[in-house]
């Protein structure tokens, strides 16, 4: 009928030209990104900001299979809408000022609000009943689909201060603490805290040398928490395909998990730079410790419980390693400059607590 593809093999592989103009995918995203930010200067030393942002999408998407096709030798046709909108909004106050000509500071406090709303909907017709006609009306079986909207807040407040002292030593302090809707009640709340340390010697010590023009020392502290996508504390049921009139509602293959409990990384980095040769060779190598606790995990489980896997808090990972960089500049004539650089980083992962299965 003149439907029928040819191929050499009508099992597994597919027909060049059916699979480049007949089995289609097309994506149609429309997209507006936008913010806007107000600073009022209410002092020399004392501002105000007041910004928001915005990210806005809609993506329409259709998939097309013709008839014939290997694993689909009805065809097949699929319709996909995706709705995205984020919004973020905080306020900032800032105090900037010195104490002398050598030492100087700025201390800020805010608050932010963030939300992001998802819809997704899906409709299928998994075999068509007229070849070539692409519409969810032609379908020889009964549509499949699904419709869900995910929802996310996170309410946070936050301190930052900078110190410095002449060119020299440098000191960056952050607090920060979030509660998210995505956690179970009782356990939403999460903070993250930093400190930043850096120590300038060759500015400190006066070195003006041929050999080195430049050394630093640094150090830094972190710890940051994180929480997990919408809808992961309770399972609820979800729409089958129907037994004649009659509906049916199954579980998901997940089960969820009402304590979670938020994600935790502790982070330790002690570093240094030297730049040689009037900065011509400069090298930087760091060490570094991360501490990975209560990561948020699906763990396999007996499909005898009826779910596949489950949601929970993993153990406590560590990781430490060594990264180091060695730059050079090779050639410069003026007319012409050649840089060169080789990098070396080893790592070593251990578990130090596991699940209690």
């Amino acid at each position: 009928e003149g439907i029928q593809h040819y191929d050499i093999n009508y099992l597994w592989i597919g027909n060049p030209y059916l699979t480049l103009y007949e089995n289609t995918n097309s994506f149609n995203k429309n997209r507006i990104l936008g913010n806007a930010a107000l600073t009022y200067q209410l002092t020399d030393q004392l501002s105000v900001r007041v910004r928001s942002g915005t990210d806005v999408y809609n993506d329409a998407r259709a998939f097309r299979r013709a008839y014939s096709t290997n694993r689909k030798p009805y065809g097949g046709y699929r319709e996909d809408n995706v709705g995205f909108r984020e919004v973020n909004s905080d306020v900032l106050v800032t105090y900037a000022d010195e104490m002398n000509r050598n030492l100087k500071y700025s201390i800020s406090a805010g608050g932010n609000r963030f939300d992001q709303t998802t819809n997704y909907q899906y409709a299928e017709a998994d075999q068509l009943a007229v070849p070539g006609v692409y519409t969810l009306e032609n379908s020889r079986v009964p549509l499949t689909g699904t419709n869900n909207m995910y929802q996310k807040r996170i309410n946070s407040i936050y301190a930052l201060g900078n110190f410095s002292y002449k060119t020299s030593f440098y000191l960056d302090l952050t607090f920060r603490n979030d509660w998210s809707s995505t956690l179970p009640a009782d356990n939403n709340s999460f903070g993250y805290y930093s400190a930043n340390a850096s120590y300038v010697f060759s500015n400190a010590l006066d070195i003006e040398g041929s050999i080195l023009s430049y050394g630093k020392l640094r150090f830094s502290a972190a710890s940051v928490g994180n929480d997990t996508d919408p809808y992961q504390l309770a399972n609820s049921f979800v729409f089958n395909q129907n037994y004649g009139a009659s509906f049916r509602v199954t579980n998901t293959s997940q089960l969820k998990n009402a304590n979670l409990k938020p994600e935790r990384l502790n982070a330790l980095e002690l570093g240094t730079e030297l730049w040689f040769v009037e900065n011509k060779i400069q090298f930087d190598a760091s060490i570094y410790q991360n501490t990975s606790i209560n990561q948020i995990i699906g763990r396999p489980i007996s499909y005898a419980s009826g779910f596949s896997n489950i949601v929970e808090n993993g153990g406590e990972v560590r990781t430490r390693g060594i990264e180091a960089m060695l730059s050079a500049e090779i050639v410069n004539t003026g007319n012409f400059k050649w840089l060169s650089s080789v990098n070396f980083s080893t790592l070593k992962k251990v578990n130090k607590t596991f699940l209690n299965l």
